[in-house]
């Protein structure tokens, strides 16, 4: 294996390792950190650089990603999604590029459906008890949030391979 093969696939693993972080993170604490969604934003350039990637598809890359920050500020300011979720979506979409962001949103969608359903159940279910962990207890709560940063995680997933950098990495 070749030092440029080693990069490259050091720098492939920090789009899975940095959503599933923002999934665990936002199912413990209901946050998305920034400097998380800024680690996987800014590991998109190198990624891309080293696999060839033209700087006008990095560019139309980058554009498409700001219109996906835009949404999600809006959906923020409406109260339809988190901060986290919209900082999260904006930088997962950066490393999908056009062909894969339909898709993304898609599944991002299905998931989070089936991951509010979920909650609903497990909420009737399961009633909160004093042998669970606070973050426990807070996802029981009739009145607690949906960790959205798990349906990001698992629609940035299932995008990938509709993406032309995960085509040229041979993925």
């Amino acid at each position: 294996m070749t030092l440029l093969n080693i990069s490259v696939t050091a720098f492939m693993l920090i789009y899975p390792a940095c959503l599933l972080w923002a999934a665990i993170s936002d199912i413990r604490t209901m946050t998305i950190s920034n400097r998380l969604c800024l680690i996987l934003a800014g590991g998109f350039y190198p990624a891309a650089l080293l696999l060839g990637l033209s700087l006008p598809l990095i560019g139309l890359h980058t554009l498409l990603a700001f219109g996906v920050l835009l949404a999600g500020m809006a959906m923020f300011a409406a109260g339809w999604m988190g901060g986290g979720d919209a900082k999260l979506m904006t930088a997962a979409s950066l490393w999908l590029g056009l062909s894969a962001t339909l898709p993304f949103v898609f599944y991002v969608a299905i998931a989070g459906g089936a991951l509010t359903l979920l909650f609903l159940i497990l909420r009737k279910v399961f009633k909160r008890t004093e042998t669970m962990t606070e973050w426990q207890k807070r996802l029981m709560t009739d009145k607690g949030g949906v960790p959205y940063g798990v349906a990001i995680f698992a629609g940035a997933l299932l995008a990938a391979p509709h993406g032309a950098l995960f085509k040229l990495a041979g993925l």
